[in-house]
């Protein structure tokens, strides 16, 4: 608004960024991972690192900087750089969530601040997405995969890569959408709204 730089915003914190046994930590990336920021009431969140290790918020009113540490160990499971087991989401109260897989389910997270002030986590559901999707199964191959490739903050929606193709999941209705289109993405960055002047 005012159109003036700020000043700067900086912040400690005693979780590993960088994995210095990773043979490709050459070329991964161990700051702030690809994916956007997601925006939740009045902050935005960035996983930490590739194969998160935590969630760096910016509290745009007091511009402050914070990092928060993950509900459930996310390395496990991963390729490596990759963030496509978990994604930052909304909570069905508006407040900052987590959506984390481990095979066919999804867990759901919420943020919640306890009468004392201290913030923890807490598990909301877990969603058995291959009963829910109908995935179909093959006993003679290893085809669990599902990944997250997107999140659209607007309408609390995350995007999934399936062995169906790809599927818009609204993480509040179970509502879901296979949408048409190439199964070969990285990730979807949705466009929610357009306005022009």
């Amino acid at each position: 608004e005012t159109g003036v730089w700020s000043n700067l915003v900086s912040t400690s914190t005693s979780l590993p960024l960088m994995d210095t046994t990773d043979p490709f930590s050459g070329w991964c990336f161990n700051g702030i991972s690809f994916e956007p920021a997601v925006l939740v009431r009045n902050s935005l969140y960035w996983l930490l690192g590739a194969g998160s290790v935590g969630i760096l918020e910016f509290d745009l009113e007091r511009q402050s900087l914070a990092v928060i540490g993950l509900p459930v160990c996310v390395g496990a499971g991963s390729e490596t750089g990759s963030n496509d087991r978990f994604s930052i989401t909304q909570a069905e109260d508006g407040g900052l969530g987590f959506l984390s897989l481990s095979g066919f389910n999804a867990q759901l997270w919420k943020r919640k601040i306890k009468y004392d002030g201290i913030a923890s986590w807490v598990m909301e559901k877990i969603i058995e997405l291959d009963k829910l999707l109908k995935i179909p199964m093959d006993p003679n191959r290893n085809e669990h995969v599902i990944k997250v490739i997107g999140f659209a903050e607007n309408n609390n929606a995350v995007f999934l890569y399936t062995k169906i193709g790809i599927v818009a999941f609204h993480l509040e209705s179970l509502q879901f959408k296979k949408l048409p289109g190439s199964r070969s993405v990285a990730y979807y960055y949705p466009f929610e709204s357009v306005w022009c002047m």
